[in-house]
């Protein structure tokens, strides 16, 4: 008769206990689920109610209450307060190691990832996953692509959920950024506190996918006006800023737009990278071989003068010291008259009595300076 009075007694109690837990959808239930039966087993005292995220400063604290459930593959410790940490490893040197819910795949500018998300959920408490990254690497999860998930329902038990991530084409890739995941209730912040769950930060990397070299358009050679060259670059990345250095001293040169004159470019064999925004460096150029300057002719040199006589009504100007190489062309003031040859000396005829000066302009169109005067 006793042992019927226990059964009768156990049964009502089980049955008491499966109405309690029913009725009102708790935030957690007894114990938290074995990883690999699913099975409730006991749970550990926590010295802190609250499990924080590690990421740095700057990503704000967020914070869940430590419930039975949900959370990322292990249970989350508690903390007095946020881990803040350059490396997002805060949380993962401070108690046990709890930050293993995610498997960051390899990460690659305009390439689609998919992250594995490792959860322990309840069949009586609805779990959410929210996912943050800051691809531009400023320091937040504020931009209105740095969503990842929106309070994605996850199912009960242990389960691996594959989230998909876009990554943008211009995601930083010259430094390290970050992540944040939390499970738990609905949130709306990547910040604040939950009233159940666990929050888990990482340090992500992202590779470069590097951009095309800069296209060598036209190249304009140095002039007797102007001593340096300049080159037209082509095939610059079209949105955002970009850094193009030279080879092979260094020298950068920031601007944006598919394409950009470079001037000033002195006699020599150059050559250009170019540096997106995301910092991600592109191949060398096909080399750009700027040509030695022009040379400017020496002034004409008046080598003597002849003068009108009684039967000669007209002088002569004898000049020296022209090009010794190619055609020329002296010019005779005023009036500008032109007088074309070669060779370094050239006699000038037929001069009215007056004041004259010369210039010689060589093969190259460069012009000297003008002469001294010829007074005839």
């Amino acid at each position: 008769m006793a042992r019927k009075t226990a059964r009768i007694l156990i049964a009502f109690l089980t049955l008491l206990f499966g109405l309690t837990l029913t009725a009102g959808i708790p935030e957690s239930v007894p114990g938290p689920l074995n990883e690999d039966s699913g099975l409730p087993v006991a749970s550990m005292m926590q010295a802190y109610t609250n499990d924080y995220g590690d990421a740095p400063v700057s990503y704000g604290s967020a914070d869940h209450v430590i419930t039975t459930y949900p959370y990322l593959r292990t249970k989350g410790d508690g903390e007095a307060g946020s881990q803040y940490s350059d490396e997002a490893n805060g949380d993962d040197q401070n108690g046990i190691d709890d930050e293993d819910g995610v498997t960051i795949p390899d990460l690659k500018q305009g390439v689609t990832s998919v992250f594995p998300v490792r959860t322990v959920a309840s069949p009586l408490v609805y779990a959410y996953l929210s996912v943050w990254i800051d691809w531009n690497g400023d320091g937040d999860f504020a931009d209105k692509n740095e969503r990842m998930a929106e309070n994605i329902r996850m199912p009960s038990g242990t389960s691996t959920y594959n989230l998909s991530v876009p990554v943008p084409a211009d995601a930083i890739a010259s430094r390290p950024t970050f992540a944040r995941f939390r499970i738990g209730p609905r949130v709306s912040s990547p910040t604040g506190t939950a009233t159940s769950g666990e929050v888990e930060d990482y340090m992500i990397k992202i590779a470069c996918t590097n951009p095309d070299p800069p296209k060598v358009g036209q190249i304009t050679q140095p002039s007797c006006q102007t001593p340096a060259g300049s080159v037209v670059l082509e095939g610059l990345p079209s949105t955002g800023t970009w850094t193009l250095t030279r080879h092979p001293d260094g020298e950068t040169t920031t601007g944006s737009g598919a394409s950009y004159t470079i001037t000033g470019l002195m006699p020599g064999t150059w050559s250009y990278t170019i540096t997106t925004q995301s910092g991600c460096t592109s191949g060398q150029s096909d080399n750009i071989v700027i040509n030695p300057a022009p040379l400017t002719p020496s002034t004409p040199v008046i080598e003597s003068i002849v003068h009108p006589t009684c039967s000669l009504p007209t002088g002569s100007v004898n000049l020296a010291g022209l090009p010794a190489t190619g055609t020329w062309t002296v010019l005779l003031y005023p009036g500008a008259i032109a007088h074309q040859g070669s060779g370094t000396t050239l006699t000038i005829p037929g001069l009215e009595p007056g004041t004259y000066y010369f210039t010689v302009a060589n093969s190259d169109g460069c012009v000297s300076a003008a002469s001294a005067d010829a007074v005839i």
